[in-house]
């Protein structure tokens, strides 16, 4: 099980495809109170859950996959859970979820301009689904509060002169943060130096890369960088 990079899913040996992805048959998890059923959204906050931090839920994913392809959904719904923030013990669809929530959506919101408008959204939907049709119909729908999302100061660059060389970690792997990103905030800061990881994940510092975390903790030992372009 992985990502192509696009957001389009590859399950390998469980049968889930396109054609109905088996979640079209409802995948059951007893909680207090109610019976919950694996959607596209858990799905997909599954899979995010896996490719944001692959050392620690690798091997949660494949066994979740699997057992849901028999009509068991608990380990995808862990998982989704997980992701989410919300408590075990939670009966119904839309209780106890982690108070952090709507903090992420305003970064979420504040990080590009995003379409405003029914059109505008729809144009951005059908985009989504055509580049991913497993999870591009849920990564669409995370932009719909930053419809009417009251801030629309967007990031400025940060140059920051007169201060010791920054150091800016990016993977060429990292499905939320892309690599160009880390490329372009290092050549904005004044003295910025770019640590390129070859690694899959959201973050490469402690997650079992040990060239990463050598530099990073040298720097902060030292404040002495890695010469710039250092490719771990």
């Amino acid at each position: 099980m992985g990502s192509d990079g696009a957001g389009r899913s590859r399950c390998r040996g469980t049968g889930w495809d396109r054609g109905g992805l088996r979640i079209a048959h409802p995948l059951l998890r007893t909680a207090p109170g109610a019976t919950r059923t694996v959607s596209p959204n858990e799905l997909a906050a599954a899979l995010r859950l896996r490719a944001s931090y692959p050392p620690y839920f690798d091997q949660y994913a494949g066994p979740a996959l699997a057992a849901a392809a028999k009509g068991d959904g608990t380990g995808l719904l862990s998982l989704a859970d997980t992701w989410n923030g919300r408590r075990s013990d939670a009966a119904g669809f839309n209780t106890g979820y982690a108070p952090d929530f709507q903090d992420d959506v305003a970064l979420f919101c504040t990080d590009r301009p995003w379409p405003t408008g029914t059109a505008a959204y729809g144009a951005l939907l059908a985009a989504s689904e055509a580049a991913s049709p497993h999870l591009g119909a849920e990564r669409a729908s995370m932009a719909l509060p930053c419809n009417g999302w009251p801030i629309t100061d967007l990031p400025h660059p940060v140059r920051v002169p007169g201060t010791p060389p920054i150091l800016v970690v990016s993977s060429t792997g990292d499905p939320y943060t892309p690599y160009q990103w880390g490329v372009d905030a290092a050549h904005t800061l004044a003295n910025g130096v770019l640590l390129t990881s070859n690694t899959h994940g959201h973050t490469a510092y402690l997650s079992g890369h040990p060239c990463v975390d050598t530099n990073v903790e040298g720097y902060v030992v030292s404040a002495t960088p890695p010469a710039s372009g250092t490719i771990c």
